[in-house]
């Protein structure tokens, strides 16, 4: 259906927007379209696919295994990508027939509609990746939206299409931190903090029961993701799985007699998966409760693993001599609050000097011998700039304002003759 059209449509570019992700993201459409009409922009949704009819849908020659195959047959299989056995790679083929036939698809409609701007989110989900990749060989340009941790915060990006950790923050960080004073940044992160509870989205909303210590040991705490979280499943470095983490972090700990608090993410306790629509049923402690090793971790009154969200996330932060994560967001929290982070996977915050990263699990122990200290300072430079210059707020006119800007950075590359220049092959 079309949402708004003039007399005079032909001299106005069309944007392609996702209804039922906006809904999600707390955006009405109407709205949008409003916004979008003001700009002069029209706006349509983005068509569903339909299934063609043949049973083997056409391939690049390379053949590269789509990611968003692969993000499907691992919320299908409750695995990384790493553990991905016989089984899952038979559901990851099924998974990426469906995207190929998708692309088809998707690359008719685009050629009848001829949008100048596609909408999507996070850049993974399968309609989302279909039209995404379909745009970007159609030299249509794409932008993705999606949540944060942060209430009313929008992350987005208009170059790779992803935005899980395939966005424009360390960009805008290079861009912006020389002009960013120590003392805004500073005041900004203070409000943060004290704020916290009251910007935590729904699925990330922490309790307030506060976590004591045990024995008079130091505490470590690692803090969890969604064992299947598009973050995990492509940027967790050397890691297989989040169980691996865990294990040698247990191991670690014990051998040093420090106390593990293991914070699950909430989400895995009363969540339900994208794809399959399953209820999580807390993946996580089913994985390591599967684990020999870390059964025997589990029995051990260092090990405390809070799987069903009983411990306040920034009460446990306070506590903590130093935090471990893959890449989840809630480590860029405790760098601002001034605790060493060690991260194992790729996140949109590490490499920057303010954390340890410990992407190969070899040299995990050596690490963990010696995290370094927080650089508190350019922790809360980066989230500010992150927060502040770099996401967007949760609006319509937010959306309407990236879809303009993308349109005008397309132009801008149509005038310096970048469209026509081809990738070799």
């Amino acid at each position: 259906m079309r949402l708004r059209r003039t007399l005079f449509a032909e001299t106005r570019p069309l944007a392609l927007i996702p209804k039922s992700q906006l809904d999600w993201l707390g955006i009405r459409v109407r709205d949008l379209a409003d916004e979008l009409n003001a700009a002069k922009i029209d706006c349509e949704k983005v068509p569903s696919l339909v299934r063609k009819a043949n049973p083997t849908p056409a391939r690049p020659e390379q053949d590269i295994e789509p990611d968003a195959a692969i993000y499907a047959a691992c919320v299908a299989c409750e695995c990384t990508a790493g553990e991905l056995d016989a089984t899952g790679r038979a559901v990851l083929q099924r998974y990426a027939d469906v995207f190929w036939h998708g692309v088809e698809a998707a690359t008719e409609i685009l050629r009848r509609k001829t949008p100048s701007c596609v909408v999507i989110v996070q850049g993974y989900e399968m309609t989302g990746a279909v039209y995404r990749h379909s745009a970007l060989r159609l030299g249509i340009p794409v932008l993705a939206l999606e949540n944060t941790a942060v209430k009313g915060c929008m992350l987005w990006d208009n170059v790779s299409g992803i935005t899980t950790n395939r966005n424009l923050a360390k960009n805008f960080y290079w861009r912006y931190r020389e002009s960013t004073a120590a003392g805004e940044s500073e005041t900004f992160c203070q409000d943060l903090i004290s704020r916290t509870k009251q910007l935590k989205s729904a699925e990330h909303q922490s309790p307030s029961s506060p976590y004591q210590t045990r024995g008079g040991r130091p505490m470590v705490l690692f803090l969890g993701q969604v064992y299947t979280d598009s973050s995990v499943v492509f940027d967790s470095a050397g890691w297989e799985s989040p169980v691996q983490v865990i294990r040698q972090l247990c191991r670690w700990c014990v051998e040093h007699d420090r106390d593990l608090v293991i914070k699950l993410h909430p989400k895995e306790a009363s969540g339900r998966a994208p794809v399959t629509d399953a209820p999580y049923n807390q993946l996580t402690w089913r994985k390591l409760r599967a684990d020999p090793e870390m059964r025997r971790y589990l029995d051990d009154e260092r090990i405390c693993v809070d799987r069903e969200n009983v411990f306040d996330t920034y009460s446990l932060m306070e506590r903590c001599s130093f935090a471990v994560t893959i890449n989840s967001q809630a480590g860029l929290e405790a760098a601002i609050r001034g605790k060493p982070v060690v991260v194992c996977g790729h996140a949109f915050y590490s490499g920057l000097g303010f954390t340890t990263d410990a992407s190969d699990p070899e040299r995990f122990p050596a690490i963990m011998g010696a995290p370094v200290d927080a650089n508190v300072a350019e922790a809360r430079r980066f989230a500010a700039i992150f927060f502040q210059r770099y996401c967007r707020p949760q609006s319509a006119a937010a959306v309407a304002g990236l879809i303009a800007e993308t349109l005008t950075d397309r132009r801008r590359s149509l005038d310096g003759g970048i469209s026509g220049m081809k990738i070799a092959g």
